[in-house]
């Protein structure tokens, strides 16, 4: 899992570094640098990679997979490998589905500032946008394919994950009631997402977190930057619209994440919203900007240590 993390970073700079040359963003090197590091050690990525189970791991291997997908995916410009690795990512992370529609906005309207036009446009001559869908497709086909047969086998449904089947858990009451998602569950997730502060504890006195979660203003506070860009680019509507769009099916889902270091169904579009970072203009140099970043970096040292476990590292050593 440390490996994949590790891979994921350098997949999101590689990315980052790809938009810069290609025109998409105006960053140098070294802020897309920064913002990788910010993606290794300042975001729940940093407490999830070190974890070394299966629900964290999922979650690295979607960064991986989703920074390989938006490379190939922006412009449309490898439609094949673009539908390998969404299939890829989603696979790791069902939720990851959604993404596709930074895929088809890339294809239907691509043009900043004229998108209902470009896709009324396509609309009329569908020929080129079609044949970029279809070899999307093909490129997703086989592991969707594969995987519909391993839950047809396994569960007798091709769309069965095995969720359904989850037994003795603590939220099998609220399954039984409401299903697996359900807006009733919507109040509990923002508070584990948004609105969750560390608590201070007096016997033994120490600072603690609630293992359901902790505001991502704190395991990610450059969030505060996207809701006041500085500029707009051509990539941002897209990337706002894949944040919002794949962030509900976690905030309507029955397990908040429990137990967990921050509210890590957030690592699904970490990697959009870092990229928004990337392409709202906002310059590294200011002081806010980079005490927003040192936030981040304690935060998430404090939740690695916490998280992995602080007495067993001192053990170890």
């Amino acid at each position: 899992t440390a490996w994949f993390g590790a891979l994921g970073v350098l997949l999101f700079f590689l990315l980052l570094r790809h938009w810069s040359a290609s025109g998409e963003s105006d960053r140098g090197e070294a802020d897309d640098l920064l913002l990788a590091l910010v993606l290794a050690f300042g975001s729940v990525l940093f407490s999830c990679a070190i974890r070394g189970e299966v629900w964290f791991t999922a979650q690295v291997m979607g960064v991986a997979f989703t920074c390989l997908y938006l490379r190939s995916a922006t412009g449309a410009a490898r439609p094949m490998l673009a539908g390998l690795f969404f299939a890829m990512a989603t696979l790791t992370r069902t939720p990851l589905l959604f993404t596709g529609i930074f895929f088809v906005m890339e294809v239907l309207c691509p043009e900043r500032g004229r998108r209902w036009a470009s896709l009324r446009e396509t609309l009329r001559a569908p020929k080129e946008a079609g044949g970029k869908l279809l070899r999307f497709t093909l490129g997703a086909l086989p592991l969707a394919a594969l995987a519909a047969g391993y839950n047809l086998h396994r569960f007798g449904s091709v769309g069965e994950f095995g969720h359904r089947f989850l037994y003795a858990n603590r939220v099998n009451a609220d399954i039984d009631t409401h299903g697996l998602f359900d807006l009733s569950y919507l109040p509990r997730n923002l508070q584990a997402a948004l609105l969750e502060l560390p608590r201070l504890q007096l016997e033994p006195f120490r600072l603690d977190y609630n293992p359901h979660g902790l505001t991502l203003l704190l395991t990610l506070p450059l969030i505060v930057l996207v809701f006041w860009p500085k500029v707009r680019r051509r990539l941002t509507l897209p990337l706002v619209l894949t944040v919002l769009v794949t962030a509900l099916p976690g905030l309507v889902y029955q397990n908040t994440g429990y137990m967990q270091f921050g509210f890590r169904f957030s690592l699904d579009y970490t990697p959009h919203l870092l990229a928004l970072v990337a392409l709202g203009g906002w310059s590294f140099q200011k002081l806010g900007v980079r005490l927003l970043m040192a936030l981040g970096f304690v935060v998430n040292l404090w939740g690695a240590l916490a998280f992995r476990g602080y007495t067993e590292w001192v053990r170890r050593w």
